[in-house]
């Protein structure tokens, strides 16, 4: 069933997350900032999940929630659904291993920044699209 209040309330919450990343992203811990710019593409696909009614119910729901976005009609590319599950990679040796390689994640963002903020807005105009945001 669709849920377009959830939708609503992911939408939202991946909003606050896009102004706690803008404040912090200049000198904030590498770490921190790619633990954001995850969260917010996770909440925005699971925003457009909830609008679809459609659920993720197994063990990796993660991992499959970015299989699922890559397979519906959003014009996500080969490469921005690459990065997007190397970024639910990074985030999850940081939270769960302690990653804590600070170069080689920086290195990783730069490389891969413009694709991470072409994603979001595919996954916005989406939504838009949908008519869950304006």
């Amino acid at each position: 069933m669709k849920d377009k209040q959830k939708a609503l309330n992911l939408y939202n919450n991946a909003l606050a997350f896009i102004k706690t990343l803008t404040a912090i992203e200049s000198n904030g811990e590498i770490t921190v900032i790619l633990d954001h710019e995850y969260t917010i593409l996770h909440m925005l696909a699971s925003s457009i999940l909830a609008e679809s009614g459609e659920k993720i119910d197994d063990k990796d729901h993660h991992k499959s929630l970015i299989c699922w976005i890559t397979t519906i009609d959003v014009n996500i590319t080969p490469n921005q659904a690459h990065i997007f599950d190397e970024l639910r990679k990074i985030r999850n040796d940081i939270n769960y291993n302690g990653q804590k390689n600070a170069e080689t994640l920086r290195d990783f963002y730069q490389r891969n920044k413009k694709t991470v903020r072409e994603l979001r807005e595919v996954l916005l105009n989406n939504l838009k699209e949908k008519k869950i945001i304006i």
